[in-house]
């Protein structure tokens, strides 16, 4: 009876159901855009959901560990130092890395060495009164025998003169011959003038007067006795720092 009443609700009807659907459609976009942007969640990717959800807060528990942190003592330091010292040191030892240092099998440490000795076996030395003048024909009956046990080696040495109100005089000291007695060095040392020019010394007493043609003082002590001082160098193994000195011997001689 109303045919076109019927058909105008349908369109009424239609529109307005398909006008509804769109809404909401366009809703639910920009509330997941909204959330996209915000971060609060992420789209599936690859066919995987992503459910972490990165919320811009900080926890209860950290907070709470930062806020009790306090500064350990230097013990607590030191002993965590040193443990962890340690086991950085014992790794590296059986690593074999690094600079650790790590002992050889059989290394034998720390042994002394031999003394050695050097021995005058035999001596021609002066023992009457000196002459006023010491030339090389003199000093050529006199020497020194050293036996040498460790190898040690004769460097040189001098013979200082030594008399009163008069400078310190020299006689060089030198190896004559040297011959290898095992388990020993045998030396023999000479003397001989340094320049070549000989020594003169002053009496120790006023001369003897024969006769009756000289008038003399009465005879006094001139203190004009002479000190021969030996000094001799010698060196192990031919190493300078080896060097030492060595006095042979120190005697008090006079023209008396």
């Amino acid at each position: 009876m109303y045919p076109n009443i019927k058909h105008s609700l349908d369109i009424e009807t239609n529109g307005s159901y398909s006008k509804a659907v769109t809404g909401i459609i366009i809703i639910t976009l920009a509330f997941s855009v909204g959330l996209i942007i915000l971060g609060v969640w992420e789209p599936e990717q690859n066919g995987i959901e992503q459910e972490n959800i990165n919320i811009p807060f900080v926890p209860e528990n950290k907070i709470s560990e930062e806020s009790s942190s306090e500064p350990s003592s230097s013990e607590d330091l030191s002993e965590e130092i040193i443990s962890s010292s340690e086991e950085e040191f014992s790794d590296a030892v059986i690593s074999g890395s690094g600079d650790v240092p790590v002992l050889e099998c059989g290394a034998v440490c720390g042994l002394d060495t031999e003394v050695g000795t050097l021995e005058i076996i035999c001596e021609t030395l002066p023992t009457e009164p000196l002459p006023l003048c010491i030339d090389q024909d003199w000093l050529d009956q006199w020497s020194v025998v050293v036996e040498s046990y460790g190898g040690y080696e004769f460097q040189g040495g001098l013979m200082v003169i030594k008399q009163k109100d008069l400078p310190d005089q020299y006689v060089e000291i030198y190896k004559k011959c040297a011959v290898f007695c095992h388990p020993y060095m045998e030396y023999v040392l000479g003397f001989r003038l340094v320049d070549g020019h000989p020594i003169v010394l002053e009496s120790n007493h006023v001369p003897d007067i024969i006769g009756d043609w000289f008038c003399v003082m009465p005879d006094k002590e001139l203190d004009k006795r002479v000190d021969l001082c030996f000094c001799t160098t010698w060196t192990g193994c031919f190493l300078p720092e080896q060097e030492f000195l060595v006095i042979l011997a120190h005697k008090t001689m006079s023209q008396k």
